[in-house]
């Protein structure tokens, strides 16, 4: 005998509906968690690129600072071979040299771990040398946290996803079909008889129609069915907490960025006096008013406002680059409003 059969089902009680629909809310959660990935890498690329562009301002200001440095090395060599100072004032000044010769090493070891990283978000070799320019100040953010919070919990990919999930589980209790719904069908059959397989000297075929009715499965239906709803249960506890940790993450982002701000004002201020601070004691070391001492001590004042003020300012534009991600906004977009 070789038969060919082909059974339709008709009537499944809602479970053949039921499952398309969940397929269906499975496959658009998987669309926004995509969507969430492309702009988590768009964000971590933006961030590695900015990490970058600071480390080589460091350099820059590391660099400089040793400059200066030098430069009063020279001059306390040329005032002690005159006997205005002591050598051991010179000392002092080369001690100091060789201090800013290791820090501007470590800035320049930093400076090619962030462009390592960098390519490594890329997915590139990372020996490749990029070029940076300099980051603009990114767009002064509007509305307050409640707003930033409310636009998270609408607008953010992966939670939509998880709430599009939870609504495919609500979905599992209505699959499991009660036992006084039955089960329609169609079925065709062709068959052809031989002594040889494939044979033909007999054929007949039958288009028939059939339903079944289950009086008792033993209480699985009922179990399936309790089941359905403590997963549903646990699925929405799973999303109210989700949609508390976006919380979180918005109000942590909010908080940094107005943190950086604060620090960027604060900063800006004492680079000023920091500066100014080491062209008076330049001026009373070149008197004879101060001692070399006094003058390492303003560079080393100043070093630190300038990098205090550096990280500040960065940490403004990774603080907005975040709060916009968390929000559910895309970095691409701060960018080009930045530009």
């Amino acid at each position: 005998i070789t038969r060919a059969e082909l059974t339709v089902p008709i009537y499944t009680g809602g479970q053949l509906g039921h499952r398309i629909q969940q397929a269906d809310h499975m496959a658009s959660a998987e669309e926004l968690r995509l969507a969430h990935a492309r702009e988590k890498v768009v964000f971590d690329t933006i961030t590695a690129y900015t990490n970058l562009a600071k480390a080589r301002e460091q350099v820059n200001l590391m660099t400089t600072s040793r400059a200066t440095t030098a430069e009063h090395v020279d001059i306390a060599e040329a005032y002690a071979n005159q006997g205005l100072i002591l050598d051991a004032e010179v000392l002092k000044a080369k001690v100091f040299l060789a201090q800013m010769d290791e820090l501007l090493a470590q800035a320049d070891n930093g400076a090619r771990l962030a462009e390592a990283a960098l390519n490594f978000e890329m997915g590139t070799d990372q020996k490749i040398p990029r070029q940076t320019a300099a980051l603009p100040l990114p767009p002064t953010i509007p509305g307050d946290l409640d707003d930033w919070v409310d636009a998270a919990l609408d607008r953010r990919d992966d939670l939509r996803a998880a709430r599009i999930e939870l609504e495919a589980g609500r979905l599992e209790e209505k699959t499991t079909k009660p036992w006084y719904l039955p089960e329609v069908a169609a079925t065709g059959k062709y068959e052809l008889y031989d002594d040889n397989i494939f044979g033909s000297n007999g054929h007949s075929g039958s288009v028939m129609a059939f339903a079944r009715l289950r009086l008792f499965q033993g209480g699985s239906e009922s179990a399936s069915r309790e089941a359905a709803r403590h997963e549903t249960a646990a699925g929405e506890a799973d999303v109210r907490r989700f949609e508390e940790g976006v919380r979180l993450e918005v109000q942590q982002a909010w908080h940094n960025l107005h943190t950086s701000k604060a620090r960027l004002s604060t900063a800006t201020d004492s680079l000023a006096a920091a500066r100014e601070a080491l062209r008076v004691r330049e001026q009373r070391f070149k008197q004879g008013l101060d001692k070399m001492i006094d003058l390492l001590d303003a560079e080393t004042a100043l070093r630190e406002a300038e990098l205090r003020e550096l990280v500040a300012r960065y940490d403004v534009s990774l603080s907005t680059y975040r709060l916009f991600f968390v929000s559910g906004g895309s970095p691409i977009q701060l960018t080009e409003e930045s530009s």
